[in-house]
């Protein structure tokens, strides 16, 4: 099961996104992340996601650089579940470009 969900209050756009997030996916996950990035304020939810690959790492990170490129505001609501961060620290992803920290198995939040 995957679901992506988008909504916005005032001017944050949240993106909530459920299920395996995967290159089966990723077209879908691009969209949205397109679309996303002409917002002021973008906010994702990545509770409940259960298994990613490199796809969506790589839209992760793009839209991380489009969105900071024009000085809008990314945020995560939660920490990325144990699917991202072992999946990430298995390739060797820094997800401390995304304001993350992995440590070993221990993870923390960036200090601002």
């Amino acid at each position: 099961m995957f679901i992506i969900e988008t909504g916005k209050i005032e001017n944050t756009l949240t993106i909530r996104i459920e299920g395996e997030a995967t290159i089966a996916r990723a077209k879908e996950i691009h969209a949205v992340f397109v679309a996303a990035s002409r917002e002021a304020q973008v906010e994702i939810d990545m509770s409940r996601i259960t298994q990613v690959d490199l796809s969506f790492l790589q839209l992760i990170h793009a839209l991380t650089r489009s969105i900071s490129s024009r000085g809008s505001k990314l945020r995560f609501s939660t920490m990325p579940p144990a699917a991202v961060l072992s999946y990430a620290k298995c390739i060797g992803c820094c997800i401390g470009h995304w304001g993350f920290h992995a440590q070993a198995d221990n993870v923390e939040t960036a200090a601002a």
